[in-house]
Order: structure tokens, then sequence, then C-alpha cells
């Protein structure tokens, strides 16, 4: 078998990173606590449905890409240089962003207005987390070889079936997150242990799935209309308090909320290696821009919903208005500064320089 570059591992990193536009422009107009509240902003029960949908898998399946590309990189550089790039990449930016746009942002807008603090990591948490992770896995992976051997024989028996693999995945996380609500919270400072706990889960399951052929196969075959029905559990509203179908501390409702979230991940993920596993302009384009638009998407969405407060055009022009303002805004961003000058591309996501893309040995596949 001929390697094959799995195009669609880009695809997906970038579609979850532009997917946190449209997540904070719905919180911008859901009911309930906001980023932005003041009593006469128009709210929308459908602003709270698609957030929490959103909710249920973007996080999760970017900690997953992200434990796929890190695992991916180990092989290909020193633990210590690939260290000090992910500081690099990761917190370098974060940082920047906080510093000369976040915090001029919360500073111009009144405080009543918003719940934001200067000295907080707002949308860039997730980046310290992969951070630590990051740095938990290099540690890992110079001696836990003894666990990931023991751990490759039962999961090679447990992915020849892709549906049993999901349940099992999905009910082990149940366990695991009914463990870490009940856990202290201790902060870190950037982070938190819960924040880590969330994420660690999927970043290392992303890094044995990019080592396992066979658990990539299995991701790979799960039938279309299988991801179809557990995609639409997704849309069930069962986390956020407005909307939700049970009271937020009645214990069904916390092991639904556990137990479909990696099934819609794995389903999701899965539509992506189908369909999404091919190259062209749009996708690399995609993959190289998203990170410099996430980092600076909210600000300018808090920029913009600030600015409608007095305007009343309904909820659902005012926010097509947010999130196309957002989106221009960013790319001309990324394109006059971040794609043309080295130091704007490091404080603000540009491309790195050299770029790893993840390849495998996978067989062609049928869509079912």
């Amino acid at each position: 078998m001929s390697k094959e570059r799995l195009h669609w591992v880009d695809a997906a990193r970038g579609v979850m990173m532009l997917l946190g536009l449209a997540i904070h422009t719905a919180e911008l107009y859901r009911v309930g606590p906001s980023v932005l509240y003041t009593d006469n902003m128009e709210r929308s029960y459908v602003m709270n449905a698609l957030a929490e949908f959103i909710h249920v898998f973007r996080m999760p399946a970017f900690f997953l890409v992200g434990g796929f590309f890190v695992n991916l990189s180990l092989t290909r550089t020193s633990s210590s240089e690939f260290i000090f790039q992910r500081f690099v990449r990761l917190i370098v930016p974060a940082l920047a962003t906080s510093t000369f746009v976040m915090a001029p942002v919360i500073l111009y807008i009144p405080y009543p207005l918003h719940r934001l603090s200067v000295f907080s990591t707002h949308h860039l948490w997730f980046l310290y987390d992969l951070y630590v992770l990051t740095f938990v896995a290099v540690v890992a992976s110079s001696h836990g070889s003894n666990f990931v051997a023991a751990l490759d024989r039962m999961v090679a028996y447990i992915s020849r079936n892709s549906v049993v693999f999901m349940l099992l995945l999905s009910s082990v996380y149940s366990v695991f997150s009914r463990i870490i609500i009940s856990a202290a919270n201790i902060d870190l400072m950037v982070t938190s242990t819960n924040s880590l706990l969330f994420g660690a889960p999927y970043f290392f399951v992303g890094m044995y799935v990019q080592r396992r052929r066979e658990v990539l196969l299995s991701l790979t075959q799960i039938p279309t209309r299988w991801c179809a029905i557990i995609i639409l559990l997704g849309l069930i509203p069962l986390d956020d308090q407005a909307t939700a179908l049970l009271p937020r501390t009645s214990e069904l409702r916390f092991l639904g909320v556990a137990f479909r979230e990696p099934l819609v991940v794995f389903a999701i993920l899965s539509l992506f290696a189908r369909f999404a596993n091919h190259t062209n302009a749009g996708w690399r384009y995609l993959a190289a821009a998203s990170f410099s638009i996430y980092l600076l998407h909210l600000p300018v969405i808090l920029v913009i919903g600030y600015l409608l407060l007095d305007v009343d055009m309904g909820v659902a022009i005012e926010a097509m208005i947010v999130a196309a303002g957002t989106a221009a805004s960013c790319l001309a961003f990324y394109e006059l500064v971040v794609a043309r000058s080295r130091v704007a591309a490091l404080l603000f996501g540009g491309p790195a320089t050299r770029r790893i893309s993840p390849t495998s040995t996978l067989p062609s596949y049928s869509r079912n």
C-alpha cells in the first residue's frame, strides 16, 4: 500500500477552528448568561440550541486531532525541539492575542456590558491545555512503552467492530466524566485540573489513533447512516441551562451528556474521513488561515456586537452581520498582515515554516 496523506485531518482541524466563530456568535445572542449582555439586547433559544450542538463535539474533536498531530510530530523531531516548537506555535500567539488584541477590546467596552477580565485566557484556554498535554505526552512516550503495548493488544481486539469500539469509549468516558465532576478543581493559573482532564482523554486517544492503523480503519468504516443517527442525538437539548429537557442536577441528564459526546465526535470525524479526504486549494487555505482567524475572532465579535447594541434588526440578521463581519475582518487581517509578515505570523498564528502533514497507509474505502 502506498502512503496516503490524510487530508481530512487538516480539514477537521480547520473546520473545528472556524466553528469557534459560529459558537461565539450564537453565545452572543443566546438566552441566559452571555459574554456581552444588556437588558435590551435581543435573544433567541435557537442560538442556545446551535451553541449546545457545536459545543458537543467541537473542542473534543479538536483535542483528538491535536493528539493525532502531536504523536505524528514526535516521530519526526527530538523531544526538546518539539517542546520549543509547540511553545512558539501555541503559547506565543496566545500571549500576543491576549495582550495586543483582547485586552484593548475589553478595556474599550464598558464593564457592565461584559463579564470578561483582562487577565483571563478567554477563548484561548485550550492552547495552554494543549501545551501541558504535549509536555506530558513527550514524557509518557519515553517511559510508557509497556503500558502502550498492553493497550495495543486490548484495542486491537476491540476495534474490530467500529460500533462496539465507539460505544465502549463512550461508556468509559461517562465514568471518567463523573470522576472529573466529583473531583475538586485546582486552579493552575492559565488552566485548571478540570480543564486538563476534559481534554486529556481525547488528546491521548488522538495520539493512539495516529499510531494504530486498525483504529483508523474503524473510524472510516462507521456506516454513514449510523453517523447521521448519532449526530441527530447531538441536537437533543440536554446541557444548556435554558433549554435542557432534564434538571441540571439530574444524574440521567449528566450521563446522557457524557455518553453522547464521544459518539458524536467519532461520527463527525468519520464523515470527514469519508468525504473530506482529498486535496484542493480550499482545504489547504483553510488549514493555513484557520488558526489566525480563530485567535482574532472573539474580540472582533465583541466589538461588532457592541456596535449593534442599539440597532433593532432581529436576532437572525444581527447574528449574520456579526458572523460575516467577523469572518471578513479576520480574513482581511490574515491576508494583509499575517500572511505577509514573519513577525505577524509568529504572533498571530500564521502558517508554520515547516508544516507537518498527517500521513498514513490507509486503503481506499467505500461510502456506505
